[in-house]
């Protein structure tokens, strides 16, 4: 379409009744066609779009409209003009005037009904009454298909958490937020957390706080202080290493996190969320209590684990390695001593375990460390001054590496 023709020029008036004076819709035409057409108007009283008019109803059209609006052009955006009659005289009045207009120019008429609605059209529209119904009406609609989020309370299951991120997926094809729909689901999935955050698994934590954050239904702000908890709480509690290999493949945390959960907490403290989550006295208490299980059991792949949600893929600051770097030069240590043995003196299959063992702690050890090898199963040549031939025979290829 030519700009021209995008162009849409008022040619008269339809009057929806049958009495003298009313209020009617205006009617346009564009250049070189004969197709007549309406707008359609916003809740402010805008164009938004041309649609094309057949009278099924055979509507009375006036062309006798004002001279001053004849052939005036309208553009998608532009106020709409708005049609009516007093005393059997038609006037136009553009669909961004003020209420208070209306008395300006008919001074005479100021209790007339037709003035009277259309004062109150022109007021709705201008303080926002206009728009409040529409998103009710669509806030009733969305809730009438997904009538077992809106309606009933939250549940644990897997089931409501994908019908509650279908529900917000849906409205974000309809309507932009902010919208009254919007603050409804927001209030749900903030109840859902409330009662399921320190129970559920991540998969599902995961799927309610990114469908609020990606429809702009939950700030980012906000977002960190509810997942900072989620995730203190599994660390203090114990219960993090059934979702670790879960959070290394998450791309929320990713997003939310990009230096880890220790910098969060040193630029925000602890955040105040809308469920109780258990603090350890200290932020590193968890790491420390599981660093010494993991020397008692002289396996140190867990807290490599937990180092990626401390620091993702950062390097750990000075009062982690002064209690790590120790324990990786012991490895090492003992590592070289088992390797020289395993060298000159021969070795069955258990010293192969072993050797095997120390090599693993210490690519645990550095990955709790350094960022950039963290949860890697790099065991590329000297690394550890190590040749590298000798590492590829001894993992038999690498297979204990995991994925």
């Amino acid at each position: 379409m030519t700009e021209e023709q995008k162009v849409h020029r008022l040619i008269g008036a339809i009057k929806l009744t049958p009495v003298a004076d009313c209020i009617g819709l205006p009617v346009m035409k564009t250049a070189r066609s004969n197709a007549v057409y309406v707008p359609e108007m916003d809740v402010e009283l805008a164009i938004t779009d041309f649609l094309t008019f057949v009278n099924e109803g055979q509507y009375h059209i006036e062309f006798n409209i004002p001279r001053e609006e004849a052939l005036r052009s309208y553009k998608v955006g532009d106020p709409a003009p708005i049609p009516y009659w007093v005393e059997g005289a038609c006037h136009v009045i553009g669909g961004d005037s003020e209420a208070s207009d209306i008395s300006i120019k008919h001074p005479a008429h100021d209790h007339h009904d037709v003035l009277l609605t259309l004062r109150g059209a022109l007021n709705d529209a201008r303080t926002g009454v206009f728009k409040r119904e529409q998103q009710e009406w669509v806030a009733r609609d969305i809730a009438n298909q997904f009538t077992d989020v809106f309606f009933e309370e939250p549940v644990y299951s897997l089931y409501w958490v994908n019908r509650f991120a279908q529900a917000i997926e849906h409205a974000a094809r309809l309507v932009n937020a902010p919208h009254l729909v919007y603050q409804k689901l927001r209030a749900l999935g903030l109840e859902w957390i409330r009662k399921f955050a320190t129970k559920t698994d991540l998969r599902r934590f995961n799927r309610v706080i990114s469908c609020l954050v990606a429809n702009r239904a939950l700030s980012i702000k906000r977002a960190q202080g509810l997942y900072f908890a989620f995730l203190m709480h599994k660390l203090e509690s114990r219960s993090y290493k059934k979702i670790e290999a879960d959070l290394v493949r998450s791309n929320e945390f990713a997003a939310l996190f990009p230096y880890g959960l220790y910098i969060f907490y040193r630029d925000n403290n602890w955040p105040e969320v809308n469920f109780a989550y258990e603090k350890p006295y200290h932020i590193f208490d968890p790491f420390y209590k599981a660093l010494q299980k993991a020397e008692a059991d002289n396996n140190f792949e867990h807290v490599e684990w937990m180092s990626y949600a401390y620091f993702f893929k950062s390097d750990a600051p000075r009062e982690i390695a002064d209690a790590v770097v120790p324990l990786l030069e012991n490895s090492k240590d003992e590592y070289v001593n088992e390797k020289r043995w395993f060298l000159n003196e021969g070795y069955q299959a258990d010293d192969r375990v072993h050797l095997l063992k120390l090599y693993k702690n210490m690519m645990h050890l550095d990955g709790v460390l350094r960022g950039n090898v963290r949860l890697s199963g790099d065991f590329s040549n000297r690394r550890f001054d190590v040749d590298h031939r000798f590492v590829v025979d001894l993992f038999g290829g690498g297979d204990w590496i995991p994925l």
